[in-house]
This record gives C-alpha cells, sequence and structure tokens, in this order.
C-alpha cells in the first residue's frame, strides 16, 4: 500500500508540474539595438600651463558601449 501512495504521489507532481507545458503560444517579439562609442579628448586639461604641465598627459580615450533589448508581447 505504501509504494501504491508513493507511486501515485509522484505521478500527481509530474501532472501538476507538466500542466504548465502545454500553454498556449503567444507572439513574442525581441528587437532593440547596441550602440558603440569611442571619445578621444586632445588637450583635455583646457591648456594648463602649470609647472608640471609638460609632464601630465592631457589626452582621454575611452569606449562606451550601451545595449537596450525591448520585449514586446
Amino acid at each position: 500500500m505504501s509504494r501504491f501512495l508513493k507511486l501515485m504521489s509522484v505521478l500527481a507532481i509530474v501532472a501538476l508540474i507538466a500542466v504548465p507545458a502545454f500553454a498556449e503560444v503567444q507572439n513574442v517579439k525581441v528587437s532593440g539595438d547596441i550602440d558603440s562609442k569611442m571619445i578621444n579628448r586632445n588637450n583635455y586639461d583646457v591648456g594648463s600651463t602649470g609647472a608640471s604641465s609638460a609632464a601630465d598627459n592631457d589626452n582621454d580615450t575611452w569606449f562606451m558601449t550601451t545595449a537596450r533589448v525591448q520585449v514586446d508581447a
């Protein structure tokens, strides 16, 4: 009897988990974009004329990437 109850319990749990798998199929639209930029700035210290200005690096370069994802159901 105990074996039968275990088997029925397992079958009931599997049936309850499997029911959502039969959900209605809907149209889902996934879209988006990726934007990449490289920014390079020269004379970034705006003409600093201090004693240490000759040794300072007044250039700056960096990359910036933005990704946007949109999901419509």
